[in-house]
């Protein structure tokens, strides 16, 4: 058996609905006018407009058709901040609401435009620029825009027209400010690199001089004439850019605020800022990762140290673990000691794994959590009973958008591909009672159903197996499907990501999808089982789940057994082929890091250390030096254009086989990034597709 020709129809949906996401909106917004904005795209296209619904009537309105905007095309650091977002959505992307000026706000290209939402009137705005309007952002007062241009902070009034004015700009291209760096982008989930102040006088201002910070020479060997691209990025072990922060008036008086020290030495890494009032609260980071403090500033003079948090392995940072008004500070810190809701400096007692804090208010605190490995639920804290309410029932992924009179709950489960988005009131206090209005998923079903079962195995290894349509009970080549790293977790009640999963099952495979030791949902020693080794515990994971299949599916061929996976899941299928020959008879590796040394420094480094304090974390971890070991047929996947794990990677594993003489195959991808996309996602697939089958079917 082999793959066909017409097993391609779906894929061909699937990259044009960017993978069968079209159709569902998110990104909600409630308005002054009992109106919920958010955004969706049709069914068929991935082109996104700017919609609302209207509480009252429950009618839909499109407010912004994207094909009636012409911004132009998006200049090379928007591209960049969709690319660390992994972003694919076309038309309108992202959008605000400024209460000010009554009016949404949407950057395309270039240009900005405003939605009156009295008028209904749209307002297109063009600023003077160098090189691009890049992350612009409207005071809270509404009269003026600020973004970032050619490495300057830039100033323009919204009532005087085009005309901008620079703030503060760099002596030199090494120095930036009000930009997020790579690893701040990347990594840190910090996309942002200035922030007004409420009263719109002034802006925190990040400055990033990148000097002293490695320089990648991303050449493409498809386009040998062409100059490479130049990329300052971190490796492991190497030079972080020197970031720091100041304020800015609307009227260019620069201050700069002194950079704290953690035990002696400067912080390292900037994880947020937020103003609360007129108090800049901000979070910094040691190299380590292992410190965190927390400090307000109403100057001028130095931080104040409000809060320390310590780790003996690393803490876990991200926008989502963390939110703070004037009265209210609430995080989820995440340590060697355990995941703990903590409140106002009060450790709040919970059940299950806890996610992301989601709304801060004067007397709640809504948070996510999961009761089990598969399940996430929204849940509500009362800060004056300190009691806590599961608010979404059912199984599944529950995410939550909390607004000022209502909660917008978006459901997600294993029956539909759609997503269940309801609006409920607030009228009720915490409990969802009433239902104001459902917005439409208007994407389109699956063409094929899911025939899925999920195990939690124990000792944070879970797994989702998938069956052909119409299996009969012959015997099937089992195809492990994992990611298995880090905070991506995949053995979800979710159906939309494990389309792929089926349709390779459908292929004549049986396809386990596992998630083990590092991956979240379960426990801190599960998340930190990977400390110091990347290598032997998640590999150790897939043969756990292996001999699990073949103890419970009888049908399950284990003289047949393949493995693919994309980024830390390629390193994990190239690494199991490598490792375990016995177990897994191919592989397919895409964009893997293959030398932990060729990986940024706050990723990399928060689980290995450095290279020059721990070798031998980064030789266990290894795949290159392990090339003379493989035995079994290994397909290697890269993008030429890859930035996050740059080809080099994959270059030099394949450097390393073709020296040993081990036969190999490789397709080296022009343009691809490193997620594909469109027609370059079939090829992908495709090319899988034909490996696995060549060898297993």
């Amino acid at each position: 058996m082999s793959y066909q020709v017409q097993d391609a129809e779906f894929l061909k949906l699937y990259s044009e609905t960017n993978r069968l996401s079209s159709g569902t909106p998110h990104s909600f917004t409630e308005l002054p006018n009992r109106n919920i904005a958010f955004l969706r795209s049709p069914g068929d296209s991935n082109k996104q407009s700017l919609w609302a619904i209207d509480l009252d009537s429950g009618q839909e309105v499109l407010l912004i058709d994207s094909d009636d905007l012409d911004g132009g095309a998006e200049g090379a650091a928007q591209k960049a901040a969709r690319e660390r977002t992994r972003n694919q959505s076309g038309g309108i992307y992202s959008y605000s609401y400024s209460k000010a000026k009554g009016c949404l706000v949407i950057a395309q290209g270039n240009d900005i435009y405003f939605y009156d939402l009295q008028t209904s009137e749209i307002e297109k705005f063009q600023v003077e620029f160098d090189e691009e309007v890049f992350d612009p952002q409207v005071s809270p007062d509404g009269t003026h825009l600020a973004f970032h241009d050619s490495g300057a902070l830039k100033l323009a009034s919204l009532a005087d027209g085009p005309a901008s004015t620079t703030l503060i700009s760099p002596e030199n291209s090494l120095v930036f400010f009000g930009k997020a760096d790579f690893v701040s982008a990347e990594e840190i989930g910090r996309g942002r690199g200035f922030w007004w102040s409420p009263d719109s006088k002034k802006l925190v201002v990040t400055q990033v001089d990148e000097t002293n910070t490695e320089l990648l020479n991303l050449s493409n060997p498809a386009h040998p004439t062409q100059a490479p691209t130049l990329l300052k990025y971190p490796p492991a072990g190497g030079t972080n850019p020197v970031t720091r922060l100041l304020t800015v008036t609307t009227e260019g008086l620069v201050t700069e605020l002194e950079w704290p020290k953690i035990h002696g030495t400067v912080a390292e890494y900037l994880v947020s800022v937020i103003w609360t009032g007129d108090v800049i609260r901000a979070r910094f980071e040691n190299r380590e990762q292992t410190e965190l403090i927390e400090c307000s500033y109403t100057g001028p003079g130095s931080w104040t140290v409000t809060n320390t948090l310590s780790s003996d392995t690393w803490l876990e940072v991200g926008p989502q673990l963390y939110k703070a008004t004037s009265d209210v500070v609430a995080e989820i810190v995440c340590s060697s000691s355990g995941r703990v809701l903590v409140v106002n400096g009060e450790i709040i007692n919970t059940h299950g794994y806890l996610r992301a804090i989601v709304s801060v208010e004067p007397d709640k605190v809504w948070f996510s959590a999961s009761p089990n490995p598969f399940d996430v639920h929204l849940y509500c804290l009362n800060l004056d009973t300190k009691s806590i309410e599961q608010i979404t029932q059912g199984e599944g992924m529950h995410s939550a958008t909390i607004g000022q009179d209502t909660i917008v709950i978006a459901s997600k489960n294993m029956d539909s591909i759609r997503t269940s988005t309801r609006i409920y009131s607030k009228e009720s206090g915490s409990q969802l009672q009433t239902v104001k209005s459902e917005i439409q998923d208007v994407g389109q079903e699956a063409p094929f159903r899911v025939h899925s079962n999920f195990h939690d195995l124990g000792d944070g290894n879970r797994i989702a197996v998938f069956t052909p349509e119409n299996h009969n009970g012959q015997v099937l080549p089992v195809l492990m499907d994992p990611y298995g790293g880090p905070h991506a977790q995949r053995v979800i009640r979710s159906l939309r990501p494990h389309l792929v999963s089926q349709w390779f099952a459908n292929l004549g495979f049986l396809v386990v999808v596992t998630d083990g030791i590092g991956t979240p949902g379960v426990n801190t020693d599960c998340d930190q089982g990977i400390y110091r080794n990347l290598a032997a515990p998640t590999v150790d994971s897939q043969l756990c789940a292996l001999e699990f299949v073949k103890k419970q599916y009888p049908f399950a061929d284990s003289s047949r057994v393949g493995i693919r996976g994309w980024s830390f899941g390629g390193y994990l299928a190239a690494l199991c082929a490598i490792a375990e020959p016995e177990s897994f008879h191919c592989a397919v590796s895409g964009a893997p890091v293959t030398e932990w040394e060729l990986y940024d420094t706050h990723y990399t480094e928060r689980y290995l250390g450095t290279p020059q304090a721990n070798p031998d974390a980064y030789e266990a971890s290894n795949l290159t030096h392990r090339a003379s070991e493989l035995a079994r047929p290994l397909l290697l996947i890269h993008g030429l254009n890859d930035d996050n794990v740059v080809p080099a990677n994959s270059f030099r594993l394949t450097n390393e086989l073709s020296k040993n003489g081990i036969k190999h195959e490789t397709l080296f991808i022009d343009g691809l990034t490193h997620s594909p996309k469109g027609e370059t996602l079939v090829r992908v697939l495709s090319a899988e597709a034909r490996f696995l089958s060549n060898h297993l079917l």
